[in-house]
């Protein structure tokens, strides 16, 4: 996510680091993910959070196997 888009988003003069709110909650997306999932796997929502895990399974397979 974009950090400006999110400090524009919020609108609130008081919040200027978004970091942790920019980190990795895989556990929050796993369970909208399986909700999503057994609520409606055509939905917009569903097929969202499903192209979040595929990239980051796809990223964090390149990190392992690609050597710095």
């Amino acid at each position: 996510m974009d950090k400006n888009y999110l400090l524009s988003a919020l609108d609130d003069r008081s919040i200027s680091n978004v970091d942790g709110w920019l980190s990795i909650h895989n556990c929050v997306s796993a369970v909208s993910f399986y909700f999503l999932a057994q609520q409606n796997k055509n939905s917009n929502p569903f097929k969202l959070i499903k192209k979040y895990f595929d990239e980051e399974i796809e990223y964090n397979i390149n990190i392992i196997v690609t050597p710095l």
